[in-house]
């Protein structure tokens, strides 16, 4: 921790140097939240779980359309009563699965849109058997959130990208203030001071 703080502390040589600090700081904060859903899922209950909103059960689901080229699945209590309390919101990764996605490989998906009685759900292929038995839907880590985050990084780096913002980053800043001070060097002639002749009348 110590050293990241005197790196970040010093100014950074070279773009690579930048680049590859904060994606070594995103890649370490992805792998800290993607343990704490791991370790959640493996230690809590599932009425903790669902007492936290952080996870749904005994869902029924089928399909509700398409979505640029995805399916769009919709989920919902199967005695059809309200979903309750739940943390679930637009944007949000969930894991789905049938009894548990640390026994099974659950099926990532993102949140649409919610409802007091239904969520739908984004996903690049609809499951098989959709419409049968009951599903459970759990909150997972917002790998999108640092997916934006280091494409960011890479696009600002990249050799057509912006070498002003780049520039501005590292503290590398063209200051146009003190370049118009300096004298001029024309190549060719030779140089002389000019004296301004005050006219008097």
């Amino acid at each position: 921790m110590n050293s990241n703080k005197s790196e970040l502390g010093s100014s950074f040589k070279r773009s690579q140097d930048y680049q590859e600090f904060f994606l070594r700081l995103i890649k370490s904060e992805l792998e800290d939240e993607l343990s704490i859903t791991e370790e959640r899922l493996k230690n809590w209950s599932n009425k903790k779980l669902e007492m936290n909103g952080i996870a749904l059960f005994g869902l029924v689901a089928k399909p509700d359309g398409w979505l640029f080229g995805q399916r769009i699945i919709r989920l919902k209590p199967n005695n059809g009563e309200n979903l309750g309390f739940q943390r679930f919101r637009q944007g949000d990764i969930v894991l789905l699965s049938r009894v548990s996605p640390i026994t099974e490989k659950p099926i990532e998906a993102l949140i649409s849109d919610r409802s007091r009685n239904s969520i739908r759900i984004v996903l690049n292929e609809q499951p098989k058997g959709v419409r049968k038995g009951k599903w459970r839907m759990d909150r997972g880590a917002n790998r999108i959130a640092f997916d934006r985050m280091r494409d960011a990084i890479n696009s600002t780096f990249e050799e057509n990208g912006s070498v002003p913002l780049r520039e501005l980053i590292i503290g590398k800043v063209h200051s146009p203030a003190n370049t118009s001070t300096l004298t001029p060097e024309l190549g060719g002639i030779k140089q002389r001071k000019i004296m301004r002749i005050r006219e008097t009348f």
